[in-house]
């Protein structure tokens, strides 16, 4: 949901509420409306007026009543939500917890048996190349030695005819043929050293690229993780309100009855009121009803009051 949706339903409900607000007042107007109209009649009825008064603020009551359990109802709605959320959470991260861990172990011991193989194939590798190269030298060694004595035999046999000549020209074309197959053999261990080296380079950033890959895995899991636990902090937070919300709906309804015992008291002393007083209540505002019309009842009754009590 967007910013701007959102706004829109705060605004919608501001609304509402404002709504409901101006038809309490207007409902509240035209009460205490008729109420008045009540009160300025010839003979009011206090008593009435007073039972109405309670009616309505029982009414008012009730009305808040229903608000309130309305918004419990809507706060035990959002706390199963969140409960089912937190559930769905839990089972994902679990699963997904498991599966990279299954996926990671299999990869990462795959590539430690393929990394194990090459360093044996490079071991054996190093290992031909050193017993090539040692041969190879003996060889060399060796042909050298072989060159110093037919330098030497050719020095004492310089009046040797043409066939031990062409010996042993045979035999140094032999030498310089084998030098060069010892020659191109050792290029070739040496390119396939190179090779071995390079495959053992990339797979060693292989490796690398995976420990970076399970390092980021588990940074979102420890993420998932805090998530989890602010969903619970919410939903703790969401418990401790809905009891707040019940401690206050008990101290509303203790006060309601507060309210009715001082009505009913009213209601009571009204009545005895009337019963000694009602006589001259009546006499008085007889005689005085077209003179002072635009007194407020009230001052009229507090003068009756006074004359009947002198």
């Amino acid at each position: 949901m967007s910013c701007t949706d959102s706004e829109r339903l705060i605004l919608q409900e501001q609304v509402r509420s404002l709504s409901q607000e101006l038809a309490q007042c207007q409902a509240d107007k035209e009460f205490v409306w008729s109420l008045w109209k009540r009160l300025q009649a010839a003979n009011p009825d206090l008593t009435q007026a007073v039972s109405l008064v309670v009616e309505r603020e029982k009414q008012k009551a009730e009305a808040k009543d229903r608000k309130v359990l309305e918004i419990l109802q809507v706060k035990d709605h959002k706390i199963q939500e969140l409960e089912k959320e937190v559930i769905s959470q839990r089972q994902e991260l679990s699963g997904l917890l498991q599966q990279q861990q299954r996926a990671g172990e299999v990869e990462h011991h795959v590539m430690k048996k393929e990394i194990l193989e090459l360093q044996n194939t490079l071991s054996d590798t190093t290992q031909r190349l050193q017993e090539c190269d040692d041969g190879w030298r003996r060889c060399l060694e060796e042909q050298q030695e072989q060159n110093r004595k037919q330098e030497i035999n050719n020095t004492r046999l310089k009046e040797c005819d043409d066939g031990w000549r062409r010996r042993f020209e045979e035999q140094q074309e032999q030498s310089e043929k084998q030098e060069k197959i010892n020659n191109a053999r050792l290029r070739e261990v040496q390119e396939e050293l190179v090779k071995v080296q390079a495959v053992s380079s990339s797979l060693s950033v292989q490796l690398s690229e995976r420990e970076q890959q399970l390092q980021k895995i588990r940074g979102e899991l420890q993420d998932l993780q805090a998530l989890y636990v602010q969903s619970v902090a919410h939903a703790g937070e969401q418990a401790d309100l809905i009891q707040q919300l019940e401690g206050l709906n008990m101290d509303t309804q203790q006060i309601l009855q507060s309210q009715e015992r001082v009505h009913n008291t009213h209601t009571t002393s009204y009545h005895k009121f009337f019963s000694f007083a009602g006589p001259n209540i009546v006499h008085y505002i007889t005689t005085t009803k077209e003179t002072n019309m635009q007194q407020p009842i009230s001052f009229q009754l507090f003068e009756v009051v006074t004359g009947g009590v002198q």
